[in-house]
């Protein structure tokens, strides 16, 4: 029995290892939820990479003149900002493409897609969110915590100026005592 022959795949050029899967699988379905998807996908990359810019950064020591910056965090960092720019690039294409695929659909204003509990649908009447009894009974909790605060305060320095009157006594007495002893 012979060996199944593999078929080579026509890709039309170049391969980029970089590419997902999912990107390729769909080529012949390409709509805005995918796009979306792909955008999702190339945002987590883009917080990871940036995390791990942070990470590095926070390894490198600071150029004071005295010891040079490690040259392999140096060429890592600019490996991750040189991918963290791409991912840019990418999001931006994928954004500018999903945007032009749902260009025939009705551009909504973002705050009016919010689900307000009361059903209001605009941001014009925002005076509901807090009423103004919270909000006054909140300022007279908070005077109430600032005067028992203010009490403690001047408690705790009688009891300070007791201390010291006592430490004073006490040094005083034990000055005397020292002077009376041949």
């Amino acid at each position: 029995m012979a060996a199944p022959t593999q078929q080579p795949t026509v890709s039309g050029g170049n391969q980029n290892p970089s590419s997902t899967p999912s990107m390729t699988s769909t080529r012949g379905e390409i709509n805005c939820v995918t796009l979306c998807r792909l955008g999702q996908e190339t945002v987590q990359d883009i917080v990871t990479k940036t995390n791990e810019i942070f990470n590095v950064s926070k390894t490198m020591q600071l150029p004071n003149g005295v010891s040079p910056v490690n040259p392999n965090h140096q060429v890592k960092l600019q490996d991750l900002i040189r991918t963290a720019q791409r991912h840019f690039k990418r999001l931006r294409l994928l954004y500018d493409k999903c945007n032009q695929l749902s260009g025939g659909m009705d551009q909504s204003n973002a705050e009016e897609l919010i689900p307000w509990k009361d059903g209001k649908d605009s941001l014009s009447d925002l005076s509901g969110l807090g009423s103004e009894d919270k909000v006054t009974s909140a300022n007279q909790e908070k005077q109430e915590l600032v005067e028992k605060v203010q009490s403690k305060n001047q408690q705790l320095q009688q009891i300070i100026e007791r201390l010291r009157a006592l430490i004073w006594d006490i040094n005083t007495m034990m000055a005397m005592r020292h002077n009376t002893w041949p």
